[in-house]
């Protein structure tokens, strides 16, 4: 299993490093099948943490690593209450000690756990009937979290807050619709923004509230359905702005709202990949969006809302719900399970580079080639490879290598590819199985999964 994870591992991190945008890629199974993945910068270093699940005795636990700025993992640490502990956002304060929100239970129960530097957990602050959501740490390690609270379908939004030895600082309960879920949770100066949907009967509704740290509201908003309908993310700006990821009729849009929760712009996101509930702004102001599928992509907007380039890690495997951080030296840092297959989800995470400023251009999605190998499943025959997206018309030299679970090489093939043709692999030799075929050719190199019967 080592081996076949550290076969994997390569493939990915060379396929990502072909993406001039990434400075390192590590790929990382913390056991059993990754379900979800966060990650939060603080410095230069990344805390991820998420949720796994053990597909043998039906149980979940939370994971918590933590990557230097040089991709090290420099610890990694399980947290287990229940048979069912679920969620695995995460925060960290300035003394670098990270904060864990996870729910166990099928009631459930919500949990807040800080750990110290080396993950070794400091205290834990507990909720009955509740279920948690995103955390946000302030300057002085208070850490907040935006949980709902209650027995579906007739809950109760709830922000608590608690100082670094885990004393209660701030608990307040809003009831804005008859089901909440909490969907954001930013700070924007001394006050904290927080996002959630919540449903009447059979519709949807998009609110955000605005709160003092100490628990009081300052104003709420039902956002119209022509701003979003649903709301994925919010990110806080220094100005004391800040910015909404939401979906609305026209598709998914991101706006910029004032502090007092008016809206100053927005801008419908172009992009056929599945947005990711997750925003993120560097110390210029630039504000990035992430999406996975078959690529890990992050979007750069200005704060004006104007398109600035995509930045982006070929994966070769479809990529989940993607999370982003931005530490201090302004590098964004991605993270999300990878589906390698039904029972082997280990987590990307990804440091990309982050080109200073950059020319406003058309919110187009930069399209990479992508193989596709047909038949697939294929019956011992043939198969054809082809890479579509390319601009290239003319024949070209590459090469396919099929290789089996463990690594090993099982059939070498080089060719020369003909763009409208494709290149054709002879399978008649290769046993029944799940194999990886790798193809190489004009400086791109991707891999993709094929079954033979």
């Amino acid at each position: 299993m080592r081996r076949t994870l550290a076969f994997l591992a390569a493939l990915l991190v060379s396929n990502a490093m072909l993406a001039d945008d990434t400075l390192w890629t590590r790929l990382w199974s913390p056991g059993h099948v990754a379900r979800n993945a966060s990650v939060q910068c603080r410095g230069t270093d990344a805390l991820v943490a998420g949720s796994v699940f053990d597909t043998a005795t039906k149980s979940s636990d939370i994971f918590v690593a933590k990557y230097s700025a040089a991709g090290s993992k420099i610890w990694n640490k399980t947290l287990n209450f229940d048979a069912s502990d679920d969620g695995g956002t995460v925060a960290v304060g300035p003394d670098n000690c990270p904060y864990v929100g996870l729910s166990s239970g099928r009631t459930p129960t919500a949990r807040i756990v800080k750990l110290n530097t080396t993950g070794d957990t400091v205290w834990t602050r507990s909720k009955a009937s509740t279920y948690s959501g995103p955390l946000v740490a302030d300057n002085a390690n208070n850490v907040y979290g935006l949980f709902s609270t209650g027995t579906l379908p007739n809950d109760s939004l709830l922000l608590i807050g608690y100082n670094a030895t885990g004393t209660l600082t701030a608990y307040r309960t809003l009831k804005l619709g008859r089901a909440h879920q909490p969907s954001g949770l930013c700070l924007v100066g001394t006050h904290l923004i927080a996002a959630s949907n919540i449903a009447d009967s059979l519709v949807t509704r998009a609110a955000l509230v605005k709160f003092t740290t100490s628990g009081e509201t300052v104003w709420t908003r039902v956002l119209p359905e022509s701003l979003a309908t649903s709301a994925l993310a919010i990110a806080g700006e220094a100005g004391g702005d800040f910015y909404l990821l939401g979906y609305r009729p026209a598709g998914p849009v991101m706006a910029r709202l004032n502090p007092g929760g008016d809206t100053v712009w927005t801008v419908t996101i172009s992009t056929s990949d599945p947005l990711s509930p997750s925003l993120a702004t560097d110390t210029a102001g630039n504000i990035f969006l992430a999406t996975g599928g078959q690529a890990c992509r992050l979007y750069k907007y200005d704060s004006q809302g104007r398109f600035l380039a995509t930045l982006r890690a070929i994966v070769g495997y479809p990529i989940q719900t993607v999370s982003v951080s931005i530490g201090t030296d302004d590098m964004p840092v991605a993270t999300g399970p990878v589906v390698i297959s039904p029972q082997n989800v280990p987590v990307l995470t990804v440091k990309f580079a982050n080109p200073a400023g950059g020319v406003a251009k058309p919110a187009v999605p930069y399209q990479v080639p992508n193989i596709r190998v047909q038949p697939n499943p294929v019956t011992r025959e043939s198969a054809t490879v082809r890479i579509l997206g390319s601009k290239s018309s003319r024949a070209q030299r590459a090469s396919v290598t099929v290789f089996d679970v463990s690594g090993r090489p099982v059939l070498h093939h080089p060719s020369s590819w003909n763009p409208a043709l494709g290149i054709a692999i002879d399978l008649r030799n290769v046993n029944a199985g799940v194999y990886l075929v790798k193809v190489e050719a004009n400086g791109f190199t991707q891999t993709q999964k094929l079954v033979v019967q």
